[in-house]
C-alpha cells in the first residue's frame, strides 16, 4: 500500500493507492535502481585510456586557512584597566574588615596603629554617614578573609568581616 500526496492552492491531501497503482509504482521505482550505474566505466581499448588522474584525485599542497582578526586598539586599553582594578579590588564583589568606625580623628588614629602592625593589606577609610569606617583588605572570598581575621583580632578584637554593597563603597 503506497500513500501519495497532492497538493492545491489552499489545502494538502494524502490518499491510498490502489493495489494496481501501488504495483505498477513499485515496478517503476525497482527498475530505475536496476539500471542506474554510478559512474561505471568499460575501457574497450586500454591503449588509449589517458593516464593522468582527474582534476579531484591530483596530489596539491594542502592549503592551511589563515584567520586574521581585526580588533579595535581600545580593547587591550579596556582589558588592562580591567586588570588593573580587579587587582586593587575596585569591583564590589570582594571581602574587607572593619577595625572600628567612629569620628576622622579616631579613625585617622586606628588606621595609623594598624599600618605599624600589619603591612599585608592596604586600609582605608570610608565616610558613611554619621561615622568613619577603616576597611582592610580586598578579600575574593568569606575563607580568605576569615584567615586574615584571626591575625588582625590579635590587635583589634572588635574586628569583623564584611562585603560591602555596592552602596557602601561610594
Amino acid at each position: 500500500m503506497l500513500l501519495y500526496y497532492t497538493f492545491a492552492s489552499n489545502s494538502f491531501e494524502m490518499r491510498i493507492l490502489s493495489k494496481k497503482d501501488t504495483l505498477i509504482t513499485s515496478l517503476f521505482l525497482i527498475s530505475c535502481g536496476l539500471f542506474s550505474y554510478a559512474q561505471d566505466t568499460i575501457v574497450s581499448n586500454p591503449e588509449n585510456v589517458s593516464t593522468t588522474p582527474p582534476f579531484y584525485q591530483q596530489n596539491t599542497a594542502p592549503i592551511t586557512p589563515t584567520v586574521t582578526v581585526k580588533e579595535d586598539p581600545k580593547i587591550k586599553q579596556i582589558l588592562n584597566l580591567k586588570n588593573k582594578m580587579s587587582l586593587k579590588g575596585e569591583f564590589n564583589d570582594r571581602y574587607k574588615i572593619q577595625l572600628a568606625y567612629g569620628n576622622l580623628k579616631e579613625a585617622n588614629e586606628i588606621l595609623k596603629a594598624y599600618k605599624e602592625s600589619f603591612e599585608e593589606w592596604e586600609g582605608s577609610i570610608v565616610y558613611q554617614t554619621p561615622n568613619y569606617k577603616i576597611w582592610v583588605g580586598n578579600f575574593r572570598n568569606q575563607l580568605e578573609a576569615d584567615r586574615a581575621l584571626l591575625k588582625i583580632k590579635e590587635k583589634f578584637p572588635d574586628a569583623f568581616a564584611l562585603k560591602p554593597k555596592a552602596s557602601d563603597t561610594k
